[in-house]
């Protein structure tokens, strides 16, 4: 199946429009209906409908008012500085899982400033790779560190083997990139479906024509693979090729009929459960105490949108977060700040006269400005999305073969590997990657503490930052035999990485620098809040020729 133009998105929505708009079921309001209608009724987050330019006064309970809130004042049991986890109050041991959930923050992996240079940039036809991509921020990282008025062409692969990761980034870049609503508005419309567990009903319906248009009736299952190919609002198109079987889970979780009540139960569930309550309270006791209490509200409530903003009108579910089923996919620590840089979240949120606070209501104008200079770029320059869903491996060697046509091996700039080195290993990584390009890789580390003090934990955490692992890593890097791996494929070890510093916290422009150098309110952000792990190491591999 093939959706080639904008008119076919038309046809799809014209097609409905003799439907109602408004259908009441048991006193609750549905709407149904086309995109021209929701259009006019408008896809921002705010009242009726309109996009969030600032704070909303809070206060729900009178007359709308029209003066933009600044200040946070709530009284709460998390504001209390000597609050504390329930295994405390309880006079217990905690019991804590193995698990470890975190999100490094997003990066641009081409960084020009210390590869190609801005000039030498601005000319010039990159293919980049994202190998094991998860979610879109890197690319979006990356994107909005072009050039302005770069010239040349882009060809960029989006891949993971998972295949409701990689239909969920297909309808958000399409929600995002596709021509209809304004780019604000699909910055917003983006935002809800990548971070909100619940909608307002005319994203809701929005969401139904994009899935539409990109699907048609669903993949033909006569066929082994899908593909589809995209118009944007810019020059650049969308395209994608998985397997027709692995798309049956995420066609029925975006066709489902569950409602938000059914969804919500099973998110509180899982939130909830007393398996997990102990972590969620570790993870809570380092945080500031506004922040707990922010964090907290986004818990329970599940929209990303400043604390003062009514979440009344968010009534349907968002179906990229729950199964067909209405369970939800997320996990009990899911905190949306671990992926930004928590510092550029305040500083974006402060030029909104948002109070630091409100970190999430910080985190909602941060996304969406990303979101909107991403999606404006786009529109500007030459850009080619291409999303696939394979193993790494198996990609690796369709690339080489001819598989896919825009990418040939060793055509890429860079090669983003994500954690394949922690799943694959080194060499067997090397071996898949080498050939195509590779000039980098990212190797994650875990981190666990056992013990039952708040403020030991902080003190633990802490001192991991100050412990200089860079022999030991070494170490294990001749273990994994990767200088001689990567010899036999014609590459190197950098020696000073020029994408990612070799460890959060450090400068990547003091490449002899060995341990963090910050400051509290820094750290605090980067580690704490923001989710960078102490263990973490980046290592980047250049051609030696």
């Amino acid at each position: 199946m093939v959706a080639d133009d904008t008119h076919t998105h038309a046809r799809v929505m014209f097609a409905l429009i003799r439907r109602p708009t408004l259908r009441a079921t048991n006193k609750e309001k549905s709407y149904v209906g086309s995109l021209e209608t929701f259009l006019s009724l408008g896809l921002g987050s705010a009242a009726n409908g309109l996009t969030l330019s600032n704070i909303p006064c809070a206060n729900h309970d009178v007359d709308p008012c029209s003066r933009a809130g600044i200040m946070l004042c709530r009284k709460h049991p998390m504001l209390d500085p000597g609050w504390q986890p329930r295994w405390i109050q309880e006079e217990r041991e905690p019991r804590f899982n193995n698990a470890v959930y975190s999100e490094h923050p997003a990066y641009d992996c081409l960084r020009l400033s210390h590869n190609e240079t801005e000039r030498g940039a601005a000319d010039r036809d990159f293919k980049l790779c994202f190998a094991a991509s998860g979610d879109i921020r890197n690319l979006v990282q990356t994107i909005n560190g072009l050039p302005a008025g770069y010239r040349g062409k882009c060809d960029i692969l989006l891949n993971d083997i998972d295949a409701i990761t990689v239909n969920r980034n297909l309808v958000i870049l399409y929600a995002l990139l596709g021509s209809g609503p304004s780019i604000e508005q699909s910055a917003e419309i983006a935002m809800h479906l990548m971070y909100s567990s619940a909608l307002p009903p005319t994203i809701a319906a929005y969401l139904r024509g994009c899935v539409r248009v990109i699907y048609g009736e669903g993949a033909n299952e006569r066929q082994m693979s899908f593909r589809c190919s995209l118009r944007t609002r810019g020059r650049g198109k969308i395209y994608s090729m998985q397997s027709t079987m692995a798309m049956r889970r995420p066609m029925e979780m975006f066709h489902s009929t569950y409602d938000l009540r059914k969804g919500l139960k099973s998110k509180r569930t899982i939130i909830t459960d007393t398996e997990h309550v102990d972590d969620v309270d570790r993870a809570f006791a380092s945080l500031r105490p506004a922040h707990r209490l922010a964090l907290a509200h986004f818990r329970r409530k599940g929209v990303l949108a400043p604390f003062a903003l009514s979440t009344r009108g968010f009534t349907e579910p968002n179906r990229l977060m729950y199964t067909a089923g209405g369970n939800w996919l997320g996990h009990a620590r899911a905190n949306p700040l671990e992926g930004w840089n928590v510092s550029d979240v305040l500083a974006t949120g402060a030029k909104h006269n948002v109070d630091s606070a409100d970190i999430i209501g910080c985190l909602f104008f941060h996304v969406k400005e990303e979101l909107i200079e991403f999606a404006r770029r786009m529109k500007e320059f030459r850009i080619d999305l291409h999303l696939t869903q394979f193993s790494p491996p198996l990609l690796s060697k369709g690339i080489s073969i001819g598989a896919l046509p825009a990418f040939t091996e060793g055509c890429f700039d860079r090669v983003d590997t994500a954690d394949l080195a922690d799943r694959e290993g080194i060499p067997e990584l090397l071996f898949d990657w080498g050939p195509m390009g590779t000039k980098k890789t990212k190797l994650e580390g875990v981190l666990a503490h056992g013990t039952k003090s708040p403020t030991l934990m902080r003190l633990l955490e802490s001192l991991d930052a100050f412990v200089d692992h860079g022999k030991a890593f070494r170490e294990y890097l001749c273990a994994e035999q990767v200088d001689v791996t990567s010899k036999d494929l014609g590459l190197r070890v950098r020696r000073c990485n020029r994408v990612n510093p070799k460890r959060f916290g450090v400068s990547i422009d003091a490449p002899q620098q060995r341990l963090p150098d910050l400051l509290r309110d820094e750290f605090y952000n980067l580690f704490t809040i923001g989710g960078g792990d102490l263990l973490t190491r980046f290592v980047e591999f250049e051609a030696t020729q």
